[in-house]
């Protein structure tokens, strides 16, 4: 199990049902499950709590594609706006941690690749689409990408680098610059 530190929250991660065995709980949290019924699934177990206190969203289940494929899950806790964003294999999803609840439910078309923060806004990467959140949770907007691909955000723009043709566009819209 790995225990990360995002002041005020502690966030833990199991990669194994056996390791999910000693994850923090408590009767209140709110319980979220990761389903897939593939044969190269992979396991995930995530519990977030404030320091101090008891569980406040343990999410688990099984994932694909994952690691063997080239895709690890991705955590990003923003203490400011109290929201967690999770993505594991084809499932991107943003949590409430001040009252705990599901804010957003995503699903891509292929593999979840990461979450970066820039200021207000959060960047979802994933193999075959880039989108855009608000830092409370919000999904923008999103856009179809194909590998190899590539971002670099500058203020309010995101420049996309789509196989060679590059494309400069307004963050918060996603419209061209």
């Amino acid at each position: 199990m790995l225990q990360v530190s995002v002041v005020p929250y502690v966030v833990s991660v199991a990669l194994s049902p056996d390791e999910a065995m000693d994850m923090p709980d408590s009767r209140d949290v709110l319980r979220s499950r990761l389903e897939c019924e593939a044969d190269d699934r992979d396991y995930l177990s995530i519990a977030i709590w404030r320091r101090g206190s008891s569980a406040l969203l343990l999410v688990n289940g099984w994932y694909s594609p994952g690691p063997r494929s080239g895709f690890l899950p991705g955590i990003l806790v923003v203490p400011e706006t109290a929201v967690a964003f999770i993505g594991a294999g084809t499932v991107a999803r943003s949590y409430s941690l001040e009252s705990p609840a599901l804010i957003e439910c995503h699903e891509t078309s292929v593999g979840f690749s990461g979450w970066q923060q820039h200021g207000n806004l959060v960047v979802m990467a994933c193999e075959l689409e880039l989108s855009v959140w608000t830092t409370q949770g919000t999904r923008l907007w999103s856009r179809f990408v194909e590998p190899p691909w590539s971002y670099e955000v500058e203020g309010e723009q995101i420049d996309v680098d789509v196989m060679g043709e590059q494309v400069r566009l307004d963050m918060r819209t996603g419209m061209p610059a």
